[in-house]
């Protein structure tokens, strides 16, 4: 099971007001990842009830998203969305890491996995993310 369809699946049990459904899940899946992105911007802008988590679940995943699709510059936004509406949101540290390395900001990247690490000592994603950084920081 890939990254994204791991997040997905953390998306059904964390939250549990978020309705995704299996066309959704089927599409990610199969790499539909435009399509999906279209999905998961009207359910950011249809959200009405303020909910700054379920927000940020949906920015994360659509910064997820843009990862796949290669649109480095649009998920960092989505991403830095994600961690305005929840601070404490590990999972969302360790991504924008990830979209930090792509854009050669390594410095930044093993910052964002440290936090992600003090958030969550048990994240392993976000281990293997600082080791490397580290590795491309010394290199």
């Amino acid at each position: 099971m890939g990254f994204l369809n791991k997040f997905v699946l953390l998306l059904f049990l964390a939250i549990p007001n978020i309705v995704l459904s299996q066309d959704l899940v089927e599409r990610i899946e199969a790499k539909d990842y435009q399509d999906q992105l279209s999905k998961i911007n009207r359910a950011i802008e249809n959200e009405t009830a303020n909910n700054d988590e379920k927000l940020s679940e949906l920015y994360a995943l659509k910064g997820t998203l843009l990862i796949e699709l290669e649109k480095l510059d649009d998920a960092l936004i989505s991403l830095n969305r994600a961690i305005e509406l929840n601070p404490q949101f590990a999972e969302a540290y360790s991504t924008r890491g990830r979209i930090f390395v792509g854009l050669n900001e390594t410095i930044k990247a093993r910052e964002d996995q440290k936090k992600a690490i003090s958030m969550n000592e048990n994240y392993a994603a976000a281990y293997s993310r600082l080791a490397f950084a580290e590795y491309r920081l010394e290199n």
